[in-house]
């Protein structure tokens, strides 16, 4: 029965104390890249446990370790996972005063001993369930607060319409948890449609193109910018995307022009489906369901319609 407080990492070093104190945050469960970006400010908040994990507590033996080479990983992600900059933070925990630090693998073998029953019982429809925020183009990241009846009717809605999905398609991830649109749109709804999910290195739009096809996948929500860097690469070959079934773009805004340029490079690669806009989730909570199908003579997209049913709306100023 915890909230979920979902935070934008790129936003984290700034907005610590909307994260934390704001929203009365008493857990913090964070790759131990995060953690030099926030310690500093630990002893402040009102944060009493931090759970600390590395990518290595999510690769199979063989792999563990693949990642102390960052010169794959794009710049901002090379930045982040810069390994003497974790090592020295890691060696200097014991200086934070009034913080537990536990390991996700202590917490994983006390979770498996333990005999504790969890908390089932009645739902309560009206409660928050997550904080997110969106991407921040107005400056700042604003939080957008979820209900639990937001989330089931957003789960409902889908089982009365045709999203034309199968068990078992796979899902291309660039957009990460994260964001709004990574959660929702390509995150949950892939799972309860049954899908697989496929996640790849976010931000990284050089490596997009050649990723979307050595991955085989069926569907793909990306910026548009990523696109565009694609068609700039070329053509990777006349059956790269043959398996593309669902080439979609949520997060940023595209021109006409453009869309003819991706359409022409989805076609050049084997794709037989048209390129379409939209899939993002907004600020009143609600995500944007759009056709697959663009119109042939405009190539837009004028579709879109509210998802989410019964979503209610409350703005409150600066003073409450």
């Amino acid at each position: 029965n915890a909230i979920s407080n979902n935070v934008n990492f790129l936003y984290l070093k700034y907005d610590f104390q909307r994260y934390t104190t704001d929203k009365k945050s008493n857990i913090i469960v964070t790759l131990d890249g995060f953690l030099p970006y926030f310690v500093d400010h630990l002893e402040d908040s009102s944060v009493e446990k931090v759970i600390v994990m590395s990518l290595d507590d999510f690769l199979p033996e063989d792999k563990k370790g693949m990642f102390l080479d960052t010169s794959e990983m794009p710049e901002k992600m090379q930045e982040v996972f810069d390994i003497k900059q974790i090592t020295e933070c890691l060696m200097n925990l014991d200086k934070v005063k009034g913080v537990e630090f536990i390991k996700l693998e202590d917490l994983r073998k006390a979770a498996e001993a333990s005999d504790i029953p969890l908390p089932y019982g009645p739902t309560d429809l009206d409660r928050d369930i997550s904080y997110y925020y969106t991407s921040g183009t107005t400056g700042a990241p604003k939080c957008v607060v979820y209900k639990e009846y937001s989330l089931n009717a957003y789960v409902e809605m889908h089982a009365g319409l045709n999203t034309q999905n199968y068990v078992g398609e796979r899902n291309f991830q660039s957009i990460p948890l994260t964001h709004m649109t990574g959660e929702r749109v390509c995150a949950i709804m892939p799972l309860a449609r049954g899908g697989t999910l496929v996640p790849r290195p976010i931000y990284n739009k050089n490596t997009f193109a050649r990723d979307l096809s050595e991955t085989k996948c069926n569907c793909v929500v990306a910026t548009t910018s990523f696109y565009m860097k694609a068609v700039k690469q070329g053509v990777m070959g006349p059956d790269a995307l043959a398996n593309l079934t669902r080439p979609a773009s949520g997060g940023e805004p595209v021109t006409k022009s453009a869309v003819h340029k991706i359409d022409k490079w989805l076609a050049a690669n084997g794709c037989k489906i048209r390129f379409s806009m939209g899939g993002g989730a907004s600020e009143e909570g609600g995500a944007t369901l759009v056709t697959y199908f663009m119109d042939e003579k405009t190539k837009t997209n004028e579709t879109g319609l509210p998802l989410e049913p019964c979503v209610r709306v409350k703005l409150v100023d600066d003073r409450g």
